[in-house]
């Protein structure tokens, strides 16, 4: 009896895998096996970065994640005497700030003369930090189809090889992120829209205010602050030599002195640094490793993880600075940025 129940249900999961995998074939509108989908971004990209460089025509660009979201350009502007565009974008990487440069900054018309990377840790040479799932849909829309090597780097290279056959021959596999997708914005919407008839512009709006950051738990938030950032601390991550040229970093520098624009790296401070707490063993390494790579590479770096004007009670959490502390904050970091300016 039991077996028969077992039969049963591996016959009926067989049929609805197959007939998934037929309506992911018309879906996709997939042609033939083996599939040839994932090998990089969609065409369509976002153009209103590189048409806000045009109209500002900044001569200092700084780019980073939301650790730096404090940042007011016009006190930074003042203070390095250099009109200054800040690009704080949450939950990115090195693969985002990458496209970034390629997409926005080489294509607009203007190029200032200082791109002022700020980076924490090892994010610059993890190419799969903040690549997957969410994190995937906003690569996109950086991306376009030409960046395939951005792609293979940042998403299929950590594949192993069963999982890039068993994506070649079920749609399912291949489609999964864009069936991820399709169904987040599914349903995050649809349970709103028939019971409050709201519209996405609405819709987005409200969800920003339930779910911002002041409404999230202190605790909570913390925690999920370090989940996220799990993998930049591994042994793997923090070998800095076995990841350096299999990183977006050099493809940075190069594409920055091609067009003309002085690259210089800044290491973000955290709350735990201004709290007096070390870094680890493996860290310092890896710091060391790459301060010495920054000095052969003639490059401009800096850590403000030693400023001691950015002190405890100016953090709301380990990365971010409190929007009350912002302003003291980024004059304390423009003078800091100042003294790397020719």
């Amino acid at each position: 009896m039991q077996k028969k129940k077992l039969i049963i249900a591996s016959l009926s999961f067989l049929i609805l895998f197959y007939v998934a995998n037929i309506g992911a074939v018309n879906a996709f509108d997939i042609p033939t096996l083996p599939i040839s989908a994932a090998k990089t971004f969609d065409a369509e990209m976002r153009t209103d970065y590189r048409e806000q460089i045009d109209r500002q025509e900044p001569e200092v660009i700084i780019l980073g994640d939301s650790s730096i979201s404090f940042l007011n350009a016009e006190i930074v502007s003042d203070l390095l005497g250099k009109k200054t565009m800040v690009f704080a974008f949450p939950g990115t990487g090195s693969a985002y700030w990458y496209l970034f440069i390629r997409n926005q900054l080489f294509l607009a018309k203007h190029r200032p003369q200082y791109f002022i990377l700020f980076f924490r840790d090892s994010t610059l040479t993890a190419p799969t930090y903040r690549v997957q799932g969410e994190y995937l849909i906003r690569l996109e829309e950086m991306a376009s189809d030409w960046d395939e090597d951005v792609y293979q780097l940042a998403i299929n290279a950590p594949k192993p090889e069963i999982m890039r056959v068993l994506e070649a021959y079920i749609p399912l596999l291949a489609y999964r992120m864009d069936i991820y997708a399709a169904f987040i914005e599914f349903s995050r919407g649809f349970l709103p829209f028939i019971i409050f008839q709201s519209s996405e512009k609405d819709l987005n709006s409200e969800y920003e205010s339930v779910f911002e950051r002041e409404r999230i738990n202190d605790q909570l938030w913390e925690v999920e602050l370090r989940n996220q950032d799990f993998s930049l601390y591994s042994q793997e991550a923090l070998n800095f030599s076995g990841n350096v040229y299999r990183s977006f970093l050099p493809a940075i520098i190069r594409d920055l002195r091609m067009m003309g624009i002085k690259p210089i790296f800044v290491r973000a401070k955290y709350r735990s640094h201004a709290a007096g707490d070390a870094d680890s063993q493996n860290l310092s390494r890896y710091m060391k490793d790459i301060t010495q790579f920054f000095k052969e590479e003639n490059l401009i770096y800096t850590d403000l993880s030693t400023e001691k004007g950015l002190t405890v009670d100016m953090f709301e959490d380990n990365f971010h600075i409190r929007p009350t502390k912002a302003g003291s904050a980024s004059q304390i970091v423009a003078v800091d940025l100042l003294k790397l300016l020719d």
